[in-house]
């Protein structure tokens, strides 16, 4: 049975994006796709990266929690770390409008067997799961830039949560709520963690139009 309070809680996250949505729209509207990809990091982080997790109740404003410029032994500074109790969970790469590539532009390889499958990684993805490969607690890493959103098992360097444009944070605001602060906290958001998130793609019709 649904409790009263998580019913609460994911009405409060629906409107909260939804709004945010709508901010995300206006701006496209006003910009052009052209004028979108001319924003910088830092203002795609302040005005959507940042508002999103807030939304899920994590104090941005709060270092111990939300540390921005988080050091990494050995990697140096990943954008954010999700804490709890000041230790991290989550790393986050944050990308501006544009800086994310799809999953189809990973490029295809060919195994020894012959299979034709995507590469493991592209770039930017690669960077995230660096920087929580240097870090023996940190199991989650995020790389996102608002439109599209990836969550990894750090520790396996699958996809369990894949976003692939922003009509779709509604549609999976179910498994947005597990990685809200609360939920982090004790422990829901490891139900994602054998989950794994492939292409929804005939990589053999992919392969014949590389």
């Amino acid at each position: 049975m649904i409790s009263g309070v998580f019913m609460t809680e994911r009405d409060s996250f629906i409107s909260g994006i939804d709004e945010l949505l709508k901010k995300y729209q206006q701006r496209k509207s006003e910009a052009g796709e052209k004028g979108l990809k001319e924003i910088g990091e830092a203002n795609v982080r302040k005005d959507f990266i940042d508002q999103f997790f807030k939304i899920l109740d994590w104090q941005t404003d709060d270092s111990r929690e939300y540390d921005s410029e988080s050091f990494v032994r050995g990697k140096g500074h990943v954008d954010i770390a999700l804490k709890i109790n000041q230790n991290p969970i989550i790393f986050i790469e944050a990308k501006k409008f544009g800086g994310v590539p799809s999953r189809f532009d990973r490029g295809v390889q060919t195994t020894l067997t012959g299979q034709k499958i995507y590469a493991d990684w592209t770039e930017e993805e690669r960077q995230v799961l660096n920087y929580a490969g240097m870090s023996l607690n940190v199991k989650w890493a995020i790389l996102t830039n608002f439109e599209k959103f990836r969550l990894f098992n750090a520790k396996t360097g699958e996809i369990v949560l894949n976003i692939e444009g922003p009509n779709e944070y509604l549609e999976r605001i179910d498994d947005f709520i597990l990685l809200s602060k609360a939920q982090v906290m004790i422990g829901n958001i490891n139900k994602l963690e054998s989950r794994l998130e492939r292409p929804d793609i005939d990589i053999s019709f992919a392969v014949r139009r590389v």
